[in-house]
């Protein structure tokens, strides 16, 4: 199983580095290529939604079965 997370840092803020990390909250996803695809639809919301952080990194994070259970 695998988690999706994007970073989006504050635009035109480079010293700073301000960034924040975009969790989802759909998943986990079964395989890394569902995940890779959920991350491109975050990217792509957060472009759209005009805010003034900018993505700029992502990860599918692979989820051990035994912190699935609850």
């Amino acid at each position: 199983m695998f988690e999706a997370f994007v970073l989006v840092c504050l635009m035109g803020d480079i010293e700073s580095k301000k960034c924040l990390e975009a969790v989802d909250t759909e998943g986990p996803y079964k395989t890394q290529e569902e995940c890779f695809k959920r991350v491109n639809e975050m990217i792509d919301g957060l472009v759209k939604a005009n805010l003034p952080y900018q993505p700029s990194a992502f990860r599918c994070t692979e989820i051990k079965e035994e912190f699935l259970k609850t």
